[in-house]
């Protein structure tokens, strides 16, 4: 057995340990390609295999964040890890009455990572994750560059032609072993594991091609880290393990045993009875094995604002009273503005955070945030629930849109003379 880390972690870590990389994943690819197999990609899988090839120094989801399938979705990216970007995607009327999709994330990463790299020449490897083939002339390119490309692909969908030029291609769905539906697929159940802690190293020494102590060290702190948080009622993703065992383990072992492999640990572990993995959303959630599979509270993620449709109590929202004056009147402002948009027939808290986000209020400010202190104030309030049709599912599904409480006396005060609503 060839072996990556001796006994007491003394080796060297490899090349790649101290390469630096970058991620561009292109969301609506890979996403749309899973659901229709019933699955959601985990943001903690994705960067667990980038980890592999290096330091991974920059991620980025592109998409358009608007679409009412994706619109939770930004907030649990970047609590993973991943900024997501913004691309807007442009709906076409065919003579036939269909709809056209025209989607430019493949021209937007291109233009991000050769940009990158010219003004971060020490990235030496670039994540694609998308299976379009439009990314072949940007893969073309980075190569042409010096740097090693990488594809993140499912393998149903993935071009061939794609897979043909990167350096490297990971198969997601083959890394998880997600070959089967997931009703048949196997759940850890039953009682606490009583495996031996050394069968259960062994078989991630043979897998993972680790040294026996070195997996048997990793074993102990994940069943430890496990333990400890379950016990308190916390909750943990496997991104969150990652960052527990790099503290338990140090640096160096870390990367030589766990940096890039602790999904398909994880993985070994749960079939040896050792944890329960739930993947909820786009993360997956670690559970020790007598335990029901929903967690115990939400996930510390941006979660849509609640239906309102009257005026809450004055006081409601501490953090809005103590914006200054200025800024309160400012953001109502541009809310207002926007109602009155004549291409617009509603307003969504989505754009509604993004044109926060584009106007000038004098001072630094998150749109996001700023926009669910309205919510929170009754400054804003869902008025009417709205049908969604997705182009690309053939899903439908419902959706609120938004408007300013004109019974709000802030709102009242920042708009004495607007007699009209706007767009509703």
């Amino acid at each position: 057995m060839t072996s990556d880390v001796e006994p007491g972690g003394s080796s060297e870590p490899p090349p790649e340990a101290s390469r630096d990389v970058a991620l561009f994943v292109d969301w609506e690819n890979i996403r749309f390609s899973l659901s229709p197999r019933g699955y959601t990609p985990s943001v903690a899988a994705i960067l667990d295999a980038c980890g592999r090839f290096g330091r991974v120094v920059l991620s980025r989801a592109y998409a358009d964040w608007q679409s009412p399938t994706l619109a939770h979705d930004p907030a649990a990216l970047y609590v993973g890890g991943i900024e997501p970007i913004y691309v807007p995607v442009r709906r076409y009327r065919e003579e036939s009455g269909g709809d056209t999709v025209k989607n430019s994330v493949d021209v937007r990463i291109a233009v991000d990572a050769i940009e990158l790299v010219h003004t971060h020449p020490q990235i030496e490897v670039f994540v694609l994750a998308s299976g379009d083939q439009d990314f072949l002339h940007v893969v073309n390119r980075l190569r042409a560059n010096g740097k090693r490309v990488v594809g993140l692909s499912i393998s149903w969908t993935a071009s061939p032609r794609l897979v043909e030029r990167v350096d490297h291609m990971i198969f997601y769905d083959r890394e998880l072993g997600l070959g089967i539906e997931p009703e048949e697929r196997p759940v850890a159940a039953g009682p606490p594991s009583t495996t031996p802690l050394e069968d259960t190293a062994e078989a991630i020494a043979e897998a993972e091609q680790l040294e026996r102590e070195a997996a048997r060290r990793v074993v102990n702190a994940v069943r430890y880290t496990l333990t400890e948080y379950r016990s308190n009622k916390r909750e943990i993703t496997l991104a969150g393990l990652g960052a527990e065992l790099q503290q338990h383990l140090g640096d160096h072992l870390f990367r030589m045993a766990v940096r890039g492999r602790l999904q398909r640990i994880s993985r070994v572990m749960e079939r040896h009875g050792e944890l329960k993995i739930v993947s909820r959303g786009v993360d997956d959630w670690l559970y020790l094995p007598d335990e029901e599979a929903e967690p115990l509270t939400e996930p510390a993620v941006a979660a849509p604002p609640a239906p309102r449709t009257s005026a809450a109590p004055r006081g409601q929202s501490t953090e809005w009273a103590l914006l200054p004056p200025d800024l309160k009147l400012r953001a109502i402002q541009v809310v207002a503005d926007l109602a009155k948009d004549p291409k617009l027939d509603y307003i969504t808290f989505n754009r509604i955070r993004d044109a926060l986000n584009d106007s000038d209020l004098g001072v630094d400010h998150d749109g996001h945030r700023l926009a669910n202190t309205m919510v929170a104030a009754a400054v804003l309030i869902q008025d009417q629930e709205r049908q969604w049709y997705d182009v690309f599912t053939g899903r439908t599904g419902t959706f609120w849109s938004m408007s300013l409480n004109r019974e709000n006396e802030e709102v009242r005060r920042a708009l004495p003379d607007d007699s009209g609503h706007g767009a509703n």
